[in-house]
């Protein structure tokens, strides 16, 4: 009982070093592309992002947490979000064209990608942000 106790614990050290190290990874690879990247909710907030998406808008990490869409997209109003993620929720995946404003009021069009996708009974939106 003894030893396969002590090589159940080796597999789960062994596991849990592998996670850390491909997260460790990915959270680099997330945070390094040159494209903006965000994860969004069914209230349209923003609630996770690459370092790229915060900074483009002028906005420090903590002050992007959570932010509403409608608070950096110049044509869409709260309401507007949450019928745009509808829509994109219909279709799957959606290309479109929007302006965004800076913190410090500089407009900046942008292409999106947005996709719908659920997980863990979960909606959520993944969009990538190429300004142009």
């Amino acid at each position: 009982m003894g030893i396969k106790l002590m090589s159940n614990l080796t597999r789960l050290r062994e596991l849990t070093h592998q996670l850390n190290n491909e997260e460790t990874l990915y959270r680099f690879i997330f945070n390094n592309m040159e494209c903006a990247v965000v994860l969004i909710n069914d209230k349209g907030q923003v609630i996770n992002f690459n370092d790229q998406a915060s900074e483009n808008l002028g906005y420090t990490t903590s002050e992007f947490q959570d932010i509403g869409i409608e608070k950096f997209d110049v044509n869409e109003s709260g309401e507007d979000v949450l019928e745009h993620l509808k829509q994109i929720k219909d279709l799957g995946r959606v290309k479109f064209k929007a302006k965004h404003v800076s913190k410090n009021g500089r407009f900046m069009n942008v292409e999106v990608v947005s996709r719908y996708f659920r997980l863990h009974d979960v909606d959520y939106w993944l969009s990538v942000w190429n300004y142009v």
